[in-house]
């Protein structure tokens, strides 16, 4: 395992090189160690539901598509200078219930309705695999997805991290891309601190840092626009919401970071101070 490391919790293939790709080039130059951890990364058992069936067929891939989506993270990132790992829970569209086995998600609108209330069984198996792997691990900082956009996969990543690290300075959490650029997504997110102050961090991109993040995404070949059509990843949008964020002319990209507590931030900026 990486000593001294950076460790990005990802819920699926992709999440974190969407949200957080530019920073983990930064960080790479840096020479510090990377490591992204991807939770539901597991791949399906038994028939697939109709909205799996569905998305299988947007992305172009067969029964078990996470096996491809792996290999494509993998490359994406390889290309970052960071190292994968890949816990064996799966994502939604495949999860049912352990005693009925009745599916629990089978719309796109239940998977983003925010209402993961029938797996607290789940959440606490989610809580205590990441305090094992953060156990075997040397690492600085812990980065998790804010929840925007209310995915239950990646609210339940929040929910863990906040239960298994409750008094943790190192805790630092990203805003969900592509969900953050939903008009009052991130508010929402942020609402669910319920403190009267959430600090905030903004990571300065190049244009190599931007075009090396651009690189990496287009490895997800079965997620681009291209292929998966409405529910793909668009570049330019990536780059635009990036120029959003972005507050200088000398690096006029960015990619935003929050927490509760100030002392997790000052941690990561310091860490980047070199740059």
């Amino acid at each position: 395992m990486f000593k001294n490391s950076v460790v990005f919790l990802s819920p699926h293939m992709d999440d974190v090189v969407l949200s957080c790709g530019g920073t983990i080039h930064c960080l790479n130059r840096l020479k510090v160690p990377v490591e992204i951890i991807t939770a539901f990364a597991g791949s399906p058992t038994g028939e697939l539901s109709p909205l799996a069936k569905w998305m299988h067929t947007a992305w172009e891939l067969p029964y078990n598509a996470p096996v491809y989506r792996r290999e494509e993270d993998r490359k994406a990132t390889v290309s970052l200078g960071a190292r994968a790992t890949y816990l064996p829970f799966r994502g939604s569209i495949y999860r049912r219930h352990p005693q009925s086995q009745q599916l629990l998600y089978t719309s796109k609108a239940h998977i983003f309705s925010g209402d993961w209330g029938q797996e607290s069984c789940l959440l606490s198996a989610l809580a205590k695999a990441l305090q094992c792997q953060l156990m075997e691990r040397s690492w600085k900082l812990l980065f998790a997805p804010l929840g925007v956009g209310r995915h239950i996969d990646h609210m339940l990543i929040r929910a863990a991290v906040e239960s298994a690290f409750t008094e943790s300075e190192r805790i630092v959490f990203y805003e969900d891309f592509p969900y953050v650029q939903k008009p009052g997504a991130l508010d929402v997110a942020l609402a669910r601190f319920k403190l009267p102050c959430v600090h905030q961090s903004v990571v300065m991109l190049t244009e190599e840092d931007v075009q090396a993040k651009e690189r990496a995404v287009r490895f997800y070949v079965s997620q681009s626009k291209e292929v998966a059509r409405e529910i793909g990843i668009s570049i330019d949008e990536i780059r635009e919401y990036a120029a959003l964020v972005g507050e200088t002319e000398a690096a006029p990209f960015g990619e935003r970071y929050w927490s509760p507590r100030k002392a997790a931030l000052d941690r990561f900026r310091r860490m980047l101070e070199t740059l």
